[in-house]
């Protein structure tokens, strides 16, 4: 285990819901057909530390790597958290001498983060959050919306997925421009599937 004081108390709230400890500060696990994860970040230049929360809709992400192939980059989670957001509109990082930090950070997860990641394990949940994320900005999260525009189309909404990616930003990297293009034609060309019967849980794509 870390040297870092907070690991500890992380891991016991985690392994008994499943989730494996990987290299460096983060906890993984899949479960109901989504990747989530735990990532213990730490800041060594004021020795504090603070956790922030992913998940990914994996058939969305396979789907996503089939369109894209070649032009996509390495693993990204489209929903992201920072812990005390659950609790406050304020950032917070915990000192590592912080004797309460680790319990405090174990109950935050306990109550809040673990419930939040165990809620969003369906398709509409997902739609809902990334959202949220994008928000009204003019672009909005780029990987955010580049799932939402592919889980739309696969729980059967293709016209509502071609108008998420209608325009694109012009100032962003060749690679992204290229994935955002592959993607629009895809939602954009390609019928969409039937809704699937259970629109709960994460569905494998048909394409």
């Amino acid at each position: 285990m870390s040297r870092n004081p907070y690991a500890p108390a992380v891991h016991a709230v985690l392994k008994p819901h499943g989730f494996a400890k990987i290299p460096g500060l983060e906890w993984r696990r899949e479960a109901d057909g989504y990747l989530d994860q735990i990532h213990l970040q730490s800041c060594g230049l004021d020795r504090t530390v603070t956790v922030n929360i992913f998940i990914r809709d994996l058939a969305t992400k396979g789907l996503l790597e089939r369109i894209t192939a070649g032009i996509q980059g390495g693993l990204y989670y489209s929903v992201r958290r920072r812990i005390r957001s659950f609790v406050s509109v304020y950032d917070k990082w915990w000192a590592r001498d912080d004797p309460e930090g680790p319990q405090e950070v174990a109950q935050l997860l306990r109550d809040h983060a673990l419930p939040f990641l165990d809620s969003m394990h369906s398709d509409e949940a997902m739609i809902s959050e990334m959202r949220r994320i994008i928000g009204d900005r003019w672009w909005g999260d780029t990987n955010a919306r580049l799932d939402l525009a592919l889980l739309l189309w696969r729980t059967g909404r293709a016209a509502e997925a071609c108008e998420t990616l209608r325009v694109s930003p012009k100032r962003i990297p060749e690679n992204w421009k290229a994935q955002i293009e592959a993607v629009r034609r895809f939602v954009c060309e390609t019928p969409s599937p039937p809704p699937p019967a259970d629109a709960g849980r994460g569905t494998e794509p048909t394409a």
